[in-house]
């Protein structure tokens, strides 16, 4: 664990803005429930700092100073539009390079993929991607929860198949509308191609009428290494049946002894 704090030294800088009501329950569900659980599995407690914003409260310096910037909102309201546009003109002077990766996550999970292109197109020059999750929950926003903890799970949490934060800016930096599904396979014969092949059949009909392309994939289970990378190999089989992927796709993998003989998958797409 040491070795793995210094080498990751310093960490990354994370703010996530938080727009509504909507979003508001969204990023406290995250804070309380579902981030505490996921920073023990990280490299280091201090690997990502995460800096909480209300409604773009910020000042320009402090969001130059961010590696990556969650926007949490619901995007089909003209005043998150505004805020958006005028908050993030500071970014308007840097390089690609030097930008903070900037991702907004959707938190009406009733919008359709015609309705988000169409937001997409308001705040398109403002963010890197637009991020949708997929599938069935107790609460709206705990779609949104999910989003934010699987991008930053990605990021610090070790994985067996070596990947780091530039890989994962690079992919988020251009994918535009993108979904994130969520797959378990639960028992004794349970398998990281059926989680997989959950969160295929998930995805709208229309994402397979279209120009699609799997940019990430990451997969969980409680196996030893050898295993897991037999099953990843397994689930992308069939990831590759069903959508192309990315000649640069990111493929991680990770073993959580706290699964049992749970097994995870989580895909995120992009729609062209």
């Amino acid at each position: 664990m040491p070795a793995h704090k210094e080498y990751y030294n310093p960490g990354l800088s994370v703010a996530i803005i938080v727009i509504g009501d909507n979003a508001g329950k969204a990023v406290n569900h995250f804070k309380n429930v579902v981030w505490p659980k996921t920073i023990k599995k990280l490299f280091s407690p201090d690997y990502i700092n995460i800096n909480y914003v209300a409604d773009m409260s910020t000042s320009d310096k402090d969001m130059k100073s961010m590696d990556v910037i969650f926007i949490v909102a619901e995007f089909d309201k003209d005043d998150v539009h505004k805020q958006i546009v005028v908050s993030l003109n500071c970014f308007n002077e840097l390089s690609k390079n030097e930008r903070p990766l900037v991702i907004g996550i959707e938190v009406n999970p009733f919008n359709t993929l015609e309705k988000i292109r169409d937001l997409y197109k308001h705040v398109l020059p403002c963010l890197d991607s637009l991020l949708v999750t997929v599938g069935k929950y107790d609460f709206s926003y705990q779609r949104a929860s999910e989003s934010l903890n699987m991008v930053l799970g990605l990021l610090g949490a070790p994985n067996i198949v070596a990947f780091d934060f530039s890989d994962v800016k690079f992919q988020l930096s251009k994918a535009g509308i993108t979904l994130l599904g969520v797959g378990v396979s639960a028992g004794t014969r349970a398998t990281l191609r059926n989680a997989t092949e959950q969160i295929i059949s998930s995805f709208p009909l229309e994402v397979y009428q279209r120009d699609t392309i799997c940019i990430i994939a990451n997969f969980k289970a409680s196996i030893d290494g050898r295993k897991l990378v037999q099953e990843m190999s397994d689930a992308v089989e069939s990831i590759e049946n069903a959508i192309p992927l990315d000649p640069y796709s990111i493929i991680g993998g990770s073993i959580e002894a706290d699964l049992g003989d749970t097994k995870q998958a989580y895909l995120i797409i992009s729609i062209i």
